[in-house]
């Protein structure tokens, strides 16, 4: 008597399977296709908001947004491993989009070149359209 294995979800089904294994085995699928639908915004590239946004990445979430008004500087080099000095003077938003997108092409990812603290001033629902929002070195002054 011989058995078959069970039926497959399809070639795009398997790799998506095979990609995230290892946390469809901590968390199950529901958690993963929660995690699949999941709206990020990340408010400043700092390099704990940048580490935290490229877990996510990695584990697959739907989409992302970057809000950030900053250029590249030298500052950013030492600390932030997703940027070069290659990228001196460009929008750190758009640098840190582009280099996250080539990690999971699953991933759709966008920026806004402003500062957060401005952009919610002028559109405080920005916001609204998002699962989980990111702030790091975010002036809580009144």
């Amino acid at each position: 008597m011989s058995s078959s294995p069970p039926p497959s979800g399809g070639p795009a089904q398997d790799s998506k399977a095979k990609r995230y294994d290892r946390q469809i085995r901590i968390w199950g699928t529901e958690g993963q296709q929660r995690l699949e639908a999941s709206r990020i915004a990340l408010l400043n590239c700092s390099p704990t908001g940048s580490e935290t946004l490229k877990n996510l990445v990695l584990g697959g979430i739907a989409s992302f947004t970057i809000v950030d008004g900053q250029k590249v500087e030298a500052r950013d080099l030492g600390n932030n491993f997703l940027i070069d000095s290659s990228r001196m003077g460009r929008s750190r938003a758009q640098v840190v989009t582009d280099l996250l997108k080539e990690m999971n092409d699953s991933v759709s990812g966008s920026y806004v070149e402003d500062a957060p603290e401005d952009l919610l001033e002028n559109h405080p629902q920005f916001l609204d359209n998002f699962d989980l929002v990111i702030a790091t070195q975010v002036c809580g002054c009144s």
